[in-house]
């Protein structure tokens, strides 16, 4: 089947040709959190294109709050987190079309909490977090479409760590992230990149106005 390409600085790109609204690409989900008195294990989601409250979908394996998240058109992951009083290393997965139950996906390379995530349809990234005895700079990084434990990618630009970056945005070649709060005891506008394809520490992109 012949594809539609066109040439940019990066050479040769094929257009993406599948649907979003296939395999689940036009479903959000929300996996875990926390609920009086400890972690959920609950997993919620809605149909974007229509307004509408969430449903429920399954359950992570065990509950969890401020875990990272990521996923490909068909799988959506969760890694890291923290289940009272243990930061955890495992990663969950979930086939975003069809509601379930999660399932065992592998475990980071050190366990931590207010871990950031985003990926393209290839690979997902885990970054920076809290862990014992204190804030981790590591990136791992998965294939998405093959269980198993993560790898590591690099290291992120603060080598004092650098969490709560949950915020991190991406297009097929970079995933880009922002501002954070670094030891001892500071917050950071620092922005870095990671080119996904390959392997390295964090790239400096500029700051942030705050």
């Amino acid at each position: 089947i012949g594809s539609l390409e066109y040439y940019n600085e990066l050479g040769w790109e094929t257009i993406n040709r599948v649907s979003p609204n296939l395999n689940g690409g036009a479903r959000g989900l929300h996996l875990g959190g926390f609920t009086s008195p400890g972690e959920s294990d609950v997993i919620d989601y809605i149909t974007i294109a229509t307004l509408g409250n969430a449903i429920d979908f399954g359950n992570l394996v065990d509950g969890n709050r401020v875990n990272g998240g990521c996923a490909s058109s068909t799988r959506g992951i969760s890694g890291g987190g923290y289940t009272g009083p243990t930061y955890v290393n495992s990663i969950d997965y979930i086939t975003i079309s069809s509601t379930g139950n999660a399932a065992d996906f592998g475990d980071l390379t050190q366990a931590r909490f207010n871990v950031g995530g985003a990926s393209n349809q290839t690979r997902g990234l885990f970054y920076a977090g809290e862990g014992s005895p204190s804030y981790i700079n590591v990136v791992d990084y998965i294939t998405i479409a093959a269980t198993g434990n993560a790898v590591d990618f690099g290291d992120i630009q603060d080598q004092n760590g650098q969490i709560g970056q949950n915020n991190g945005v991406s297009s097929p070649t970079r995933i880009v992230a922002a501002g954070g709060y670094v030891n001892p005891g500071a917050y950071t506008n620092v922005i870095g990149y990671f080119t996904i394809a390959t392997t390295g520490n964090a790239t400096d992109f500029g700051d942030s106005t705050v």
